[in-house]
């Protein structure tokens, strides 16, 4: 199998991408952004991603020991103008066969730990939902044609973990759930040999139905940084996004009529903020005395304050 790759400054690339999108599931885009706006974008993924958010300051989250993540949208402008190009929203919205809605966006550092802990898996399958008490409309009716499209940005040259898919298996419609480990060895073994997977440069985005198998190369011994964007169907799941986006204000300056759209503005949303995964750290061991040390953590400053008082009243 071989991966679809486009240059974005090609006349031809619309159609071209379309046409990858529709036979293969994936395809990979280049010269997208220009070399300003991914040397903004590392500036402030150095600062933000330098120490954990404790306690308001501005950082990454960690969900797991792999795992080191926020909010895209916390990157600021850079990220916002790359998220909402208007090349890709109006790609992914003739692949939809309608509006989109950017439904959910991750930075995200894979860590090298050399195991394979994010399997082969689709996004969508029958009976599918966000949450366990929400009602599902995808039906396998529904999972015929298009619900979402993913998308992958590289933030570095990217050969170990890069992104990979199994070509053609958007098509199949997950007929044993969104997990390969519960299909028959046949169609597992098929959907296996198909996967390509999508080695990049800084700065290029690969597009995928969200329908197909697809996941990280691993086993890696390398990190991986990438920012992950998933465009949702309107038509499909409805004008609602996964969580509100935390975002910037100042950020949403100079959008078009366009983006402000597919942005969210006016939304509903599947989980609440304090539901979200990136704040599963709350059920980790140790996040209990971690804010017991945070709530204690100017009781030296308080005291000291105390004993100013005191003495200044006894003289």
């Amino acid at each position: 199998m071989k991966l679809s790759k486009l240059n974005a400054k090609n006349p031809m690339f619309h159609k071209k991408a379309l046409n990858a999108l529709r036979k293969d599931g994936v395809v990979l885009i280049s010269n997208l952004f220009n070399e300003s706006l991914l040397s903004n974008l590392l500036i402030n993924w150095k600062e933000c991603f330098s120490k954990p958010s404790i306690s308001g300051t501005i950082g990454y989250s960690r969900t797991g020991y792999p795992k080191v993540m926020m909010s895209a949208f916390k990157l600021g402008k850079p990220a916002v103008s790359m998220m909402l190009n208007e090349k890709i929203i109006k790609l992914t919205e003739e692949y939809l066969g309608g509006k989109s809605i950017l439904a959910e966006t991750i930075a995200k550092i894979d860590k090298g730990v050399n195991y394979n802990y994010f399997p082969l898996h689709s996004d969508f399958a029958e009976g599918w939902s966000k949450t366990k008490n929400s009602k599902s409309i995808v039906t396998k009716k529904v999972m015929k044609k298009p619900i979402g499209v993913g998308g992958v940005i590289y933030i570095h040259d990217t050969n170990d973990g890069a992104f990979s898919y199994s070509v053609g298996s958007h098509k199949i419609g997950s007929p044993y759930g969104q997990s390969l480990s519960n299909y028959p060895a046949k169609l597992r073994n098929s959907i296996e040999n198909n996967v390509v997977v999508c080695k990049g440069k800084k700065g290029d985005i690969i597009l995928f139905d969200d329908r197909g198998f697809h996941g990280p190369d691993f086993p890696s011994k390398r990190d991986r940084a990438v920012i992950l964007v998933d465009y949702y169907s309107v038509k499909v799941l409805g004008n609602t996004v996964v969580s509100p986006h935390p975002l910037w204000s100042t950020d949403l300056s100079n959008l078009t009529k366009l983006q402000t759209r597919v942005l969210g503005m006016n939304a509903s949303y599947m989980v609440s903020p304090n539901d979200y995964f990136m704040t599963n750290f709350k059920r980790n061991k140790i996040y209990n005395i971690i804010c017991y040390i945070i709530d204690k953590s100017y009781v030296l400053d308080h005291l000291k304050q105390i004993v100013k008082k005191y003495f200044l009243k006894e003289k």
